[in-house]
Parts: C-alpha cells; sequence; structure tokens
C-alpha cells in the first residue's frame, strides 16, 4: 500500500499514513485534502507510477533548434 507525508498548510503538522489513495491518507487523520500537502514516500499497487528501470544516455544530442532535424525551416 502506498505511504504518504502529509503537510497540513495550516496546522503545519506532518504525518505519514498508508492509504490507498492520496484523498483516503487525509481523510484518515481527518483533514481536508485542499488544506494539504503530500508526498508519495513509497509506491503501492494502487499508484499506478512505474519507476523506470534504467534510462539509456548516450547517443546523439537533441537539437532543438531545428538545424540537422530533416526539417525544412521557412
Amino acid at each position: 500500500m502506498p505511504r504518504y507525508r502529509i503537510l497540513n498548510r495550516v496546522t503545519k503538522k506532518v504525518v505519514e499514513v498508508e492509504a490507498p489513495f492520496a484523498q483516503d491518507a487525509c481523510e484518515s487523520v481527518g483533514w481536508q485534502i485542499g488544506d494539504c500537502y503530500i508526498e508519495l514516500l513509497r509506491e503501492g499497487p494502487y499508484t499506478g507510477i512505474q519507476k523506470p528501470r534504467g534510462l539509456r544516455t548516450g547517443g546523439r544530442p537533441c537539437d532543438h533548434s531545428g538545424r540537422n532535424s530533416g526539417t525544412r525551416m521557412l
């Protein structure tokens, strides 16, 4: 199950809660989600977040100027 760190912006209290969704985590401590800053500490089966297994680096760098991209700029 995902674990969240929640900061209540009104009271400045911080708690860590395990809940299937961020809103459920806020409600479990009696806070409204609009009053909270939420940080996901650990993913769980309900988050849908997948960490990249490995980023491939190397190769040709991106050139966003339009040169060498195979398109013609007018």
